[in-house]
């Protein structure tokens, strides 16, 4: 069995910072890597940012913890214990603020992709990226009111996203518009044009050109790993959480609030 890795965000192959999700890619030399996985993101005040929906239908449900400081990075996403066939419970939801968070899970291409502005590289464009969409519960409903409006469900259904320049506007973005005019991505379009950059990411397109494993992605690691993050993080804030740590953003406009705070800047987005 070949040696595993974990891709980097220079390039190379380092230690993960943070506890992220990731998705086993191979690398130019055909060994098993852990690629880290990328949720999208509209930035605020982006108009009509394209993409392609992969799944056939969003009906994956995850409880997360995300956005909490640990490791010099907001960018944190770690599966939820709580309600597991087990009596043990999740320590993260006695240490965090905001014990958790219920999302509905979908895969998607991001076709404007990501442009580099710095090094070798600046100006250069990488288009049809690979992105985990997590939709908060509180705007589930909209999205699927959308679902049964779209003819032959959400799977090539192309999109374009616009996002509101609130400081409170939902990271997903919160204006979704079915671009009729593109229409829907056929398969043999999606293995035709995605082929470069699934390529680049480590898969073959017709794995690309297919969601997540999200049984794989979002396994929880084990009550013992998971105490052991705690004790960090508890390290880190000297202190007991608030008593507020439940409280969840009723609205589509507060949904995403705090959204942007798990940048990665260090990483190449791929």
């Amino acid at each position: 069995m070949p040696e595993r890795k974990t891709f980097g965000g220079g390039g190379g192959y380092e230690r993960p910072k943070g506890y992220r999700l990731y998705e086993t890619v191979m690398d130019k030399e055909g060994n098993p890597v852990d690629k880290k996985i990328v949720d999208f993101k509209a930035d605020k005040g982006e108009k009509n940012r394209r993409v392609v929906i992969l799944d056939e239908n969003l009906d994956y449900a995850v409880r997360l913890h995300k956005q909490f400081k640990l490791d010099g990075t907001w960018a944190n996403m770690v599966v939820c214990r709580s309600g597991l066939n087990d009596t043990k419970g999740c320590p993260l939801c006695d240490v965090l603020e905001r014990r958790y968070s219920w999302l509905l899970c979908g895969t998607l291409i991001d076709r404007d992709g990501w442009t580099s502005t710095e090094g070798n590289n600046k100006g250069t464009n990488y288009p049809n990226l690979r992105r985990l969409l997590l939709i908060p519960d509180q705007v589930a409903e909209t999205f699927e009111t959308i679902g049964e409006e779209l003819e032959g469900g959400w799977r090539g259904a192309q999109f374009k996203v616009s996002r509101s320049s609130g400081e409170k506007s939902l990271r997903i973005g919160d204006n979704w518009r079915e671009d009729f005019r593109a229409g829907k991505l056929k398969e043999q379009d999606m293995l035709d044009e995605f082929e470069e950059s699934a390529e680049r990411y480590g898969l073959s397109v017709e794995r690309f050109s297919q969601a997540f494993d999200y049984d794989s992605i979002f396994k929880p690691k084990s009550y013992e790993e998971l105490l052991e993050i705690a004790n960090e993080y508890k390290k880190t804030i000297g202190r007991s959480p608030s008593e507020e740590r439940g409280s969840r953003p009723k609205s589509l406009e507060t949904a995403g609030k705090g959204g942007d705070e798990d940048e990665d800047a260090d990483a190449l987005p791929f």
